[in-house]
């Protein structure tokens, strides 16, 4: 009888320690997974709220998208470029934090600021990609409002 209680015991502590390891299991998946879809969304709202280093000014990447709408009418300086030669300074800037953040971190990506048809600029759109392999994608799409119409900056991260 004795026998028959030390078994049930072991039975019961190995189920225990069964599910609380395929629970821990399933928690660490699932917030691989939330952190994996969130991320477009948290990285571009960083992004585009972080200030874009022009000259004299605190301005953000925000401002200096909307500023490129109309860049002969822009009073930022970044990088020493100014007017149309912004859009030159944003897609290097973009091009080598996108590089040195997300690639190094292994993901995919390719972002598009599309400005609206009636902004007086040759160039409507400016894409930064590096190269999206893979069928699984995560988008973030942060619309605003420019003098011209509606911006709009997507950043699809790849898996």
């Amino acid at each position: 009888m004795i026998g028959l209680a030390i078994i049930v015991i072991l039975i019961a502590f190995g189920m225990f320690f069964i599910i609380r390891f395929s629970v821990s299991d399933q928690q660490e998946s699932i917030t691989k997974t939330v952190q994996v879809k969130e991320l477009p969304k948290n990285f571009l709202n960083t992004l585009l709220y972080s200030e874009a280093g022009c000259e004299g000014s605190s301005a953000t990447f925000t401002r200096l998208i909307g500023d490129l709408e109309d860049p002969l009418s822009s009073s930022l300086t970044c990088g020493g470029k100014s007017g149309e030669d912004l859009f030159f300074y944003l897609n290097e800037t973009l091009s080598d934090l996108l590089s040195q953040t997300l690639g190094e971190w292994g993901h995919n990506y390719e972002l598009l600021i599309d400005f609206p048809d009636t902004a007086p600029i040759e160039e409507n759109e400016i894409r930064i990609t590096n190269i999206c392999i893979g069928d699984q994608k995560d988008s973030s799409h942060f619309p605003f409002t420019g003098d011209y119409g509606m911006i709009r900056v997507v950043l699809t991260i790849c898996h």
